[in-house]
């Protein structure tokens, strides 16, 4: 399975370096690394914390541990939350957003690990806004069955174009009843705000610092 997902990944154009047993250590450093666009982890997860990713030397590394990672890069740029007291109360808003939100930019992750999809938490830690991440909602066994994800930003996006093809039916249903349908017009009118609030997280979120 190692074999195989290495030539998938240089096949999508990555150049690969396979190591056999990494420690907690190496993981880090490989994910802090600014050249490191895509990595794929074979392990052991944890069903009680998703996306865990656990050594061979009984380490683990959670989505909690990268995040804190990501927001330590974000501080060499914007600096951390004590030292913006003074800010303008706007920018302060805006760089706690960001270190909320703070993640990694990889175009491309698979973990083989049990429940590493359990929830969305490793992948908001660590794909970019374009990326893939690939993973397993419950156990992995010996064969890829991983299923693909997409980071918060991502789902936001989906969510906004499967409510603007709901607001597309309501019309066409309005207009067929030749805008009699009180009820289509309601649940449009409820669409339409719901789309509203969606479209202004996507762009709060696309202007946040990376």
């Amino acid at each position: 399975m190692i074999d195989a997902q290495r030539k998938k990944m240089e096949a999508m154009g990555y150049q690969v370096t396979v190591v056999d047993t990494v420690s907690a250590h190496d993981i880090e450093k490989a994910i802090r690394d600014p050249q490191t666009k895509a990595f794929a982890f074979f392990g052991h997860g944890d069903e009680n914390v998703a996306g865990t990713m656990s050594t061979l030397g009984g380490e683990d590394i959670t989505a909690g541990d990268i995040k804190e990672w990501a927001q330590a890069a974000l501080a060499e740029r914007i600096g951390t939350p004590d030292i913006w007291r003074n800010l303008d109360p706007a920018e302060r808003r805006k760089r706690m957003d960001a270190w909320n939100n703070a993640h990694f930019n990889f175009k491309y992750v698979y973990m083989h690990t049990c429940y590493s999809l359990k929830d969305n938490s490793m992948v908001d830690a660590l794909i970019a806004n374009d990326g893939e991440f690939r993973g397993y909602k419950a156990k992995a066994y010996l064969k890829d069955e991983s299923v693909v994800a997409k980071n918060q930003l991502g789902r936001l996006e989906d969510q906004l174009n499967r409510l603007r093809e709901e607001h597309r039916t309501l019309k066409a249903q309005l207009d067929a009843s030749g805008g009699y349908d009180e009820a289509a017009s309601k649940e449009m009118k409820a669409i339409y705000q719901e789309f509203l609030k969606v479209r202004a997280e996507i762009e709060k979120m696309k202007a946040l610092p990376q």
